[in-house]
């Protein structure tokens, strides 16, 4: 939680960070001091300044996304195209429309990529799946992620629509910078997407979106190939010699497909994982020049479908069942129920068919032929049974996820039968951290589906395991949307006990958007249900959450009397990591209320505990960083060098970044206090650099502290 205000005293100067805080047991965010969400410029806030204030006048922090795709191994022709487009402002918004598989992602690609040295404040890209069975991706989601990668904290990219979109225009506004909206449903869902002033865009879509156009959208249509072109894409695939060998069939194969690039990739890998095979035998004997072009993709997709092995026909059927958007060897051997190298085998396969499309190990299905997939999937239903593959796709995930959870916070408690279970794997913290980043939309989609099915204990137990990816990365919206479905699921399944664990994590997102009002009327709810089942750790954990809210609105008394409430429960647990944390808050709200005697008292008091746990480095960190400020401010300097010492060296064992440079910034306000300057600027030149690689804001307020050179 980082709470918007701060306390000063006496010794305090400008830009010194106050004590962390957090939504649970096991999560400490940083409070840190600033004026809005969206805040650019110099400020200064302080009671007491001693001396003169210098503010250096520096930009916002600038990211420079890379986020195009690949382009195509192959793009024939397009001249005309390509030309049209070349001939476009360099600010334009672009609207590229045609039928499914003609190209249009391709194109963009293509030219794009000569283009992106012209755009040096990079790219941005979004497939707002808007022809998925599942619907497109919403605006909210995507401007999320976009303000991430522009270098917007998760803590800071604003909760609402609206806000979001105009953070994004501003954040956007006069640079140079290639934004493309792959696969757009409708004009209102790109409105909400557009950069500010400056920007190139490029939509892709099936539809013309007149009101883009009419506002100023240039338009390019792009249709089936003409017949050279396609003929030379088919032979950059088989070869002109074989293709020369049966001219009049591959002219019927070409106008088969409607010339478009997709379909006639697809039949000409057939044909080419097949080097007996001739053209004539995906030939129909149509004498029609152009065929409807959806009627020849299914034909083409018919044809590659027909040619694959029983076992690879069989997996493309399944495959189409994930929720999520894309799979990986290791989710789709469990949806399968084969080993991760035949997967592998069955998807590579499929890859040169072109029925599938693979980016960094993810593979995933073009949007047109999932309609295929689909409807062979139906039409062959009662050959596979897709309900057990998905239940044996979503316990792998929820298995996953659980050993992840445990590998990142293994101290934590958690509800549910599978974290009791012998982990699935065992992985480094690191790697189960970066796994669970990774399938973080994939888990929330599983976990969808299985309540879907009346798989609630799947569902709620997912959420329960994404956790630690929340409190370290915080990915607000699905957060609050992961957590919300497992409240769903927990009610569903008349599971009081779920319903309340549901509902801290609610909380905890709450806490951590600043929203207290609502984190305490969820953390309330869910200490109801606690102590009506009577689950003790529940109730503590409801209190904390409770007491965290009340030392958010800076009601330390009542904070700490939550603090007390919950550290007696854990004590009669025999919990001694939660006593532990309950009494590091009880530090900390005492510190809040001035109380800095008390305050080192209970600091002292949790670093004896974890000081004995080495696994919890992170915490002990926690626990010495407030110590030594309260050892700073009651004037006792050289035991705040020490304690914020041994904190330092613990947040770099732990690679704990944020935490490394706020305790830098209060080592130099200890250097200060005792005269060293140039050691105070060495302390905040290093935790410059690293809120600087971290893309912090906080980069901006140790900015204001030091001098050009020191910037540089």
């Amino acid at each position: 939680m980082t709470r918007s205000h701060r306390r000063t005293d006496r010794k305090e100067r400008h830009g010194i960070a106050a004590p962390q805080t957090g939504p649970g047991a096991d999560r400490d965010a940083s409070t840190s001091n600033y004026l809005s969400d969206a805040t650019v410029g110099a400020a200064v806030q302080a009671r007491c300044i001693r001396g003169d204030i210098t503010i250096n006048s520096r930009p916002p922090l600038r990211i420079t996304p890379r986020q195009l795709p690949r382009g195509p191994a192959r793009l024939v022709d397009r001249a005309t195209e390509r030309s049209a487009l070349d001939g476009m402002p360099a600010d334009a918004t672009i609207v590229i429309t045609g039928p499914g598989g003609s190209g249009k992602t391709a194109l963009a690609l293509a030219w794009l990529q000569q283009i992106a040295d012209r755009y040096p404040d990079g790219q941005l890209f979004a497939d707002m799946r808007g022809y998925s069975i599942d619907g497109p991706i919403a605006p909210a989601r995507i401007l999320g992620e976009w303000l991430r990668a522009l270098g917007i904290t998760p803590e800071h990219v604003p909760e609402g629509l609206d806000e979001r979109e105009a953070l994004f225009r501003s954040l956007t506004a006069e640079r140079r910078l290639v934004v493309v909206i792959d696969n757009a449903a409708s004009g209102d869902q790109v409105q909400r997407l557009m950069p500010g002033s400056g920007c190139l865009v490029v939509i892709t879509t099936r539809r013309r979106l007149r009101g883009l156009v009419m506002a100023g959208a240039r338009l390019l249509a792009l249709g089936p190939l003409d017949e050279p072109s396609a003929l030379k894409l088919l032979d950059l695939i088989i070869g002109a010699e074989r293709r020369e060998a049966e001219t009049a069939a591959a002219l019927e194969l070409v106008h088969a497909c409607g010339r478009l690039p997709l379909p006639l990739c697809v039949s000409a890998a057939t044909l080419a994982t097949h080097p007996d095979w001739q053209i004539t035998s995906l030939t129909s004997g149509s004498t029609s020049p152009d065929p409807d072009p959806d009627d020849g993709a299914m034909t083409a997709f018919d044809s590659a479908y027909n040619a694959l092995p029983d076992e690879t026909r069989r997996a493309y059927r399944l495959l189409i069942h994930n929720p999520g958007n894309d799979i990986t060897p290791g989710s789709a051997a469990a949806l399968l129920g084969r080993t991760v190298e035949a997967a592998t085998d069955r998807m590579e396969q499929l890859v040169e068919a072109r029925l599938m499309d693979e980016e960094s190990g993810r593979y995933f299905f073009h949007d047109v032929v999932a309609e295929h997939a689909r409807a062979t999937a139906q039409e062959c239903g009662s050959h596979d049974d897709s309900a057990t593959a998905l239940t044996r796709h979503a316990y792998w995930y929820l298995r996953m996820a659980a050993a992840s959870a445990r590998a990142i916070i293994g101290a934590r408690w958690y509800l549910g039968a599978v974290f009791t279970a012998p982990p699935i794997v065992q992985i480094t913290e690191a790697t189960a951290l970066d796994w669970l980043e990774k399938e973080r939309y994939n888990l929330a989609a599983v976990a969808e589906a299985a309540c879907k099915r009346g798989q609630y204990a799947v569902a709620w137990q997912i959420a329960e395991a994404m956790w630690p990816l929340f409190v370290r990365h915080r990915h607000s919206d699905l957060w609050v949307l992961t957590y919300e479905l497992g409240h769903q699921a927990a009610r569903a399944a008349g599971d009081p006990e779920a319903e309340a664990r549901m509902l801290q994590g609610q909380a905890s997102a709450a806490l951590n958007r600043h929203d207290f009002a609502h984190a305490a009327g969820l953390a309330d709810q869910a200490l109801e249900l606690a102590r009506m089942t009577g689950h003790r750790h529940a109730e503590g954990t409801s209190l904390e959450q409770l007491g965290l809210t009340f030392l958010g609105l800076r009601q330390s008394l009542v904070a700490s009397e939550h603090f007390h409430a919950a550290r007696e429960i854990y004590r009669g647990l025999e919990d001694e990591r939660g006593a532990a944390i309950m009494t590091r808050h009880l530090g900390e709200a005492a510190l809040e209320a001035e109380l800095y005697e008390e305050a080192i008292k209970h600091l002292i008091e949790a670093d004896g505990w974890f000081a004995q746990q080495p696994e919890e480095g992170y915490l002990r960190s926690r626990c010495l960083g407030p110590l030594g400020r309260a050892y700073r401010i009651a004037g006792r300097l050289d035991d705040a060098r020490t304690a914020l010492d041994a904190a330092l060296e613990l947040a770099r064992a732990t690679g704990a970044h944020q935490q490394q440079a706020e305790l830098l910034e209060e080592l130099a306000e200890v250097a200060v206090d005792l005269g060293q300057s140039e050691i105070a600027h060495r302390h905040l030149r290093e935790a410059y650099a690293i809120y600087e690689g971290l893309r912090a804001p906080e980069a901006d307020r140790i900015a204001q502290r030091l001098t050009p050179t020191d910037n540089d």
